[in-house]
C-alpha cells in the first residue's frame, strides 16, 4: 500500500490583508495584526479563515464585499488492494487537505479456507510418470492459495510443481517446488507463498521432477486412479498426451461472498455506509468525510465470518482563501497572491491534480504564475476563474487604480473647513485618514458612487507642520490607493485701525503678531509695509510687538487716501497680509493779517503784511506755501466780485503785498479773503469789513487827512509843524523831573481808534479824534507797523507839545470784528515837549515799553488801576 507524503504545512488560506494599505481597520480575527512597510506593501500576519469584517461605529462594511480569492484543490490518487483483514479500512491522508472523497472497492471472501476436492484417491490407483499434468475447472472466482495430491510414500522426491491457465503447457499462474517424504500414502499439501486471484476458468497442476531427464521415464510418488475413460490428465513421453487416468488432486480456495449477503457496512463517526455488490464477491462503496489527522479509518460491520480486501480510489480536496498583498504604483495596483503549496509536490504518487483559483475580475493584466521561479501555464475559462494541472505558490498580476483623481489643497489652515474630492473608477467602499506622523488626525469612510467629498474641519489644537492624506478604495476585489502631503500652517491675526494722520507728520507704527486660536504672541515673524510705493520692515521689540516709523515729511506723501499693506510670515504660519486704510489730511496754517482799516479812497496804495505759521508746531510752514488775497464787496462773492487779486507766492513765515485800490472802486466796506493754495496746507480766511473805501466830497475829511499826512511829512522836513488841537494839561503844571505829562492809550474798534485810558483827562472832545491821525500818521492806513514813532505833534496849535507813538499788537478777547484774529493794534502816546525829546533814550524806552506791554495778557481784562500801575512803570523808566 503506499502511503502518500503527509508533512504538507503551508495553508493556501488568504485573506487580503488589506483593506485598505496604511488604514489602521481590523481586517483580521482578534489577535492578527496588520503590517505596514515602508514601500507600501501590506500584508496579513496570520491567515484568516472568513471575509474580512470591518468595524463601524454605526454599522459594519457587507463581508461580501471583501478582498478575497478562492482556490480550491483537487489530488487524485489510487491505493491498491489492501491485505486481506478483518479490521476495517485504513488509508493515510493529506491532513493539509480539507475533505476527502473515498471510492472503496471490496472484494470479499470467506473466512475460511476450502479444500475442494477434484480428482478423489482410491485404492486401485498407481504411481504417475515423471513429467504430467492434472487439469481442474473453477465456475467461481476465488482465491487459489495451493493444492493437495495423495503420495504413495514410498520413496523420496522433489518436485516441481506449477499451476497453468488453459492447457498443460499453458502460462504460468504459480509456481513451487514440493519434497514429497518417504512415509505412508497420505494426502500431501502443497502451498503457494501469496495466494492469488484465480477467476473462474481451466487450469492444470503440471509435476516434473527435479533433475531427471524426461527420457528416464521414472515414476512419481503422486498416485493417480484406476484406468478407466479418458480424463484430463496428460503425460509426456516425448510429447503430450492424454490419458485414460486422471491424477489425484485437491485444490485450496478461499470463495467470495457478496457483500450484500452478509449485509456489510462501512461506518466513520456515525456516518453508514452500505457495502453495494458488484458480482463475484466485490462491492463498493464512496464517502466524502472531512480530514481530521494523517490517516482516515472506517469500520466495517458484517453479519457473518467473512475477511476482505479493498481498493481505495481517493480524490482530496482543501478550499481557501489566498493570502495577497498589493503594492500601489502610479495608476495601477500590482497583486502578488500566495496561492497553493508546492512543498513536496513531486513527493506525492497523484494521478490527477487541478487547482482553481477564483475571484479575477475582468480588468485584472499581466496574470503570471510561478511555481517556484518557474512560470506556469494556466487556462482561463472565464475571467473569473484560473486552472492549474500542477500547483502554483504566487500569482502575480496588474488591476486598475480605482481611485482615479484626487482634489484637495496642499496646504491647510488651522479651523478651516477642508473638502477632500476624490474620483473614482467604480462604487465601493472609500476610507479617508490623515496622520500627522503614525497619529491619525481624521479618518472617516463611507459607500461611494464614482465621486466623493469628505469634509474636514482643521482642529485649532493641531500644531503647525507636515500631515500625509491617505485614501483607500475596497470593491469586490478592486482596490485603489492613493496619498498626498499636506502643509497644516497656523493662523496669525494682526489688530488695527485705520490711520488718519497729518501731511509731513512721522507715522508710528505698531502692532502685536498674534495666534488665533492659541491666543500666543508670535516671536521674530518677518513683518514688512507698503505705502503708496514706500517700503520697509517692522522690527520686533518685544514680545509680539512690532514697530517702524515712516516720515512722511522725508517721503512728501501728499494728502489722500492710501492703503497701508502689512505682510507677516512666519514658517509654520499663514501668511498673512492686511489693508490699513491710511487718511493723509492736510495741515492747518494760521493766519495773521495787518491792512490798513482805515478809510481808503480810490488810487491808493494798500500794503498787506501776512503771517503765517503750522498750527500744530507753531513754527515756520513745513512746505512753502501760495497765498491769494481777494478784496471784495461785503457779503459779495470773492471769486465773482473781486476788485483787488493777488497771489504772494511760496510763504512760509511772513510775505508783504501791495496793491492799488482801483479808481473806480465805489465807497463801502469790503471783505479781505485768504485762500490757502498748497499741496500739504488747507485753509482760508475771510477778514469782514477788512476795508473801507470813501469816494466823498466832504472836505473837512478829505482836509483832515491830508492835513494828518501833511503833518507827518513836516516832522520829517521841518523841525516842528503845530497842530490844531489844545493838550488836555499844559506842560507848566507837570511835576518837577516828570519826562511825561500824559500817557494815553489807544484801541482799535468797530467805529475805529478810541481812547481807552488817559491819565489825565482829555480837555476837548476834539482831543479823542487824535487816534485817528496818529492811526494814519504811522502808516496804519497801509499797514500795521509796530514800534516806537514821532514825535507827533500835539495838542495846541501853537503848544510845544509832541507825542511819541509805541504801536503793537496785543491779545484782545473782547474784540468782536474776529478779522484781527484776537489781537488788536494799540497806541499808547506818550506826551511831552519838544525840548525833552532830545534827552529821551529812544532805544531804552522802546525795549521798556515792548516788556510792560507783553506783559498785558487780555486788553478786555485791563482796569484802570492796572492801567495806572503800567503808567507809573513808564514814568519809572
Amino acid at each position: 500500500m503506499i502511503r502518500p507524503h503527509s508533512t504538507i504545512t503551508h495553508y493556501s488560506v488568504l485573506i487580503i490583508c488589506l483593506f485598505l494599505i496604511g488604514i489602521q481597520i481590523n481586517l483580521c480575527n482578534s489577535g492578527d495584526s496588520v503590517n505596514t512597510t515602508d514601500s507600501g506593501v501590506y500584508t496579513v500576519s496570520t491567515p484568516l479563515s472568513s471575509p474580512p469584517v470591518i468595524p463601524s461605529a454605526s454599522n459594519t462594511y457587507d463581508s461580501s464585499v471583501g478582498l478575497h480569492f478562492d482556490t480550491s484543490e483537487r489530488c487524485e490518487q489510487v491505493f491498491d488492494w489492501s491485505a486481506w483483514n478483518t479490521t476495517g479500512v485504513t488509508f493515510d491522508t493529506l491532513s493539509s487537505y480539507n475533505s476527502t472523497l473515498a471510492n472503496i472497492t471490496f472484494q470479499v471472501r470467506n473466512f475460511t479456507l476450502k479444500k475442494e476436492n477434484i480428482v478423489q484417491h482410491d485404492s486401485s490407483g498407481e504411481l504417475s510418470r515423471s513429467q504430467q499434468a492434472q487439469g481442474f475447472t473453477t465456475v467461481f472466482d476465488r482465491f487459489f492459495y495451493g493444492f493437495s495430491i495423495f503420495i504413495s510414500g514410498t520413496a523420496s522426491a522433489t518436485l516441481n510443481m506449477s499451476i497453468r491457465e488453459g492447457n498443460y503447457d499453458g502460462p504460468i499462474l504459480g509456481q513451487t517446488l514440493a519434497i514429497l517424504p518417504v512415509g505412508d500414502p497420505q494426502w500431501y499439501d502443497v502451498s503457494f507463498e501469496t495466494p492469488f486471484f484465480l477467476p473462474a476458468g481451466h487450469y492444470y497442476i503440471q509435476s516434473s521432477l527435479v533433475g531427471i531427464s524426461d527420457s528416464v521415464v521414472p515414476t512419481t510418488p503422486w498416485m493417480r486412479t484406476a484406468i478407466g475413460s479418458f480424463g484430463d490428465c496428460y503425460i509426456y513421453s516425448g510429447y503430450w498426451q492424454p490419458q485414460l487416468w486422471n491424477l489425484t488432486l485437491q485444490i485450496h480456495v478461499k470463495d467470495f461472498i457478496d457483500p450484500e449477503s452478509v449485509s456489510m457496512t462501512m461506518e466513520y463517526e456515525g456516518l453508514s455506509q452500505n457495502i453495494t455488490n458488484l458480482g463475484q464477491g466485490f462491492g463498493w462503496a464512496n464517502i466524502t468525510v472531512p480530514i481530521t489527522g494523517e490517516s482516515l479509518n472506517f469500520m466495517i460491520d458484517n453479519s457473518s465470518s467473512i475477511e476482505y480486501c479493498y481498493l481505495c480510489h481517493l480524490f482530496f480536496f482543501r478550499t481557501s482563501e489566498s493570502i495577497n498583498c498589493v503594492t500601489f504604483e502610479v495608476g495601477h495596483a500590482d497583486w502578488m497572491l500566495n496561492v497553493f503549496s508546492t512543498e513536496g509536490f513531486n513527493d506525492y504518487d497523484f494521478l490527477s491534480y487541478q487547482g482553481n483559483v477564483t475571484g479575477f475580475q475582468s480588468d485584472y493584466s499581466d496574470i503570471q504564475a510561478f511555481s517556484g521561479e518557474t512560470v506556469v501555464g494556466y487556462s482561463r475559462p472565464n475571467p473569473a476563474l484560473l486552472i492549474f494541472t500542477i500547483p502554483v505558490d504566487t500569482i502575480t498580476f496588474e488591476s486598475p487604480n480605482q481611485i482615479t483623481g484626487i482634489e484637495i489643497p496642499g496646504e491647510v489652515y488651522s479651523g478651516q473647513v477642508i473638502d477632500l474630492n476624490l474620483s473614482l473608477g467604480l462604487s465601493g467602499y472609500v476610507k479617508a485618514v490623515i496622520y500627522s506622523g503614525t497619529s491619525i488626525v481624521y479618518e472617516n469612510y463611507t459607500y461611494a458612487n464614482y465621486e466623493i467629498s469628505f469634509r474636514w474641519i482643521v482642529n485649532t489644537s493641531l500644531p503647525a507642520g507636515e500631515y500625509i492624506f491617505k485614501a483607500r478604495f475596497l470593491a469586490f476585489n478592486e482596490v485603489g490607493s492613493i496619498q498626498q502631503n499636506l502643509t497644516l500652517s497656523r493662523v496669525a491675526r494682526m489688530g488695527f485701525n485705520n490711520i488718519s494722520i497729518l501731511a509731513l507728520d512721522s507715522l508710528h507704527l505698531n502692532y502685536n503678531l498674534i495666534d488665533v486660536y492659541f491666543g500666543t504672541y508670535i516671536e521674530e515673524a518677518n513683518v514688512s509695509y507698503t505705502l503708496k510705493g514706500l517700503s520697509g520692515i517692522l522690527h520686533y521689540s518685544d514680545t509680539g510687538n512690532y514697530t517702524g516709523d515712516i516720515n512722511l515729511d522725508e517721503y512728501a506723501l501728499r494728502p489722500g487716501s492710501y492703503t497701508l499693506d502689512i505682510e507677516a510670515n512666519k514658517s509654520g504660519y499663514q501668511p498673512f497680509l492686511v489693508s490699513v486704510p491710511v487718511e493723509i489730511l492736510p495741515r492747518k496754517m494760521d493766519f495773521e493779517i495787518s491792512p490798513s482799516i482805515t478809510p481808503l479812497h480810490p488810487g491808493d496804495t494798500v500794503e498787506f503784511k501776512i503771517s503765517t505759521k503750522d498750527s500744530v508746531t507753531g513754527n515756520n510752514l513745513l512746505r512753502p506755501a501760495d497765498i491769494i488775497i481777494k478784496v471784495y464787496p461785503a457779503g459779495g462773492n470773492p471769486n465773482l466780485e473781486a476788485i483787488i487779486t493777488d497771489t504772494i507766492r511760496s510763504v512760509t513765515l511772513t510775505a508783504l503785498s501791495e496793491v492799488t485800490i482801483p479808481s473806480n472802486a465805489p465807497s463801502g466796506t469790503y471783505e479781505i479773503f485768504l485762500q490757502l493754495d498748497s499741496v500739504f496746507y488747507s485753509g482760508n480766511e475771510t477778514l469782514e469789513n477788512g476795508l473801507v473805501i470813501e469816494v466823498s466830497s466832504n472836505f473837512g475829511l478829505t482836509a483832515f487827512i491830508v492835513i494828518g499826512i501833511c503833518m507827518i511829512g513836516a516832522i520829517v522836513c521841518i523841525p516842528r509843524l503845530k497842530a490844531r488841537f489844545q493838550r488836555s494839561v499844559p506842560s507848566a503844571l507837570l511835576p518837577q523831573g516828570e519826562t511825561f505829562s500824559n500817557i494815553i492809550f489807544y484801541k482799535f474798534t468797530k467805529q475805529g481808534p478810541a481812547v481807552i485810558y488817559s491819565e489825565h483827562p482829555l480837555q476837548e472832545p476834539q482831543a479823542t479824534s487824535s487816534g485817528a491821525y496818529f492811526y494814519t500818521a504811522i502808516g496804519q492806513g497801509s499797514r500795521y507797523r509796530t514800534g516806537l514813532f514821532g514825535p507827533l505833534p500835539f495838542g495846541l496849535e501853537r503848544g510845544d507839545e509832541v507825542a511819541l507813538i509805541y504801536a503793537t499788537n496785543i491779545v484782545d478777547t473782547g474784540l468782536i470784528d474776529r478779522r484781527l484774529n484776537r489781537l488788536n493794534y494799540i497806541l499808547i502816546a506818550l506826551i511831552t515837549s519838544q525840548t525833552k525829546i532830545p534827552v529821551i533814550d529812544r532805544i531804552h524806552l522802546e525795549q521798556h515799553l515792548e516788556q510792560l506791554t507783553k506783559e498785558i495778557p487780555d486788553m478786555s481784562a485791563m482796569e484802570t488801576v492796572r492801567f495806572s500801575k503800567i503808567v507809573a512803570k513808564i514814568h519809572a523808566i
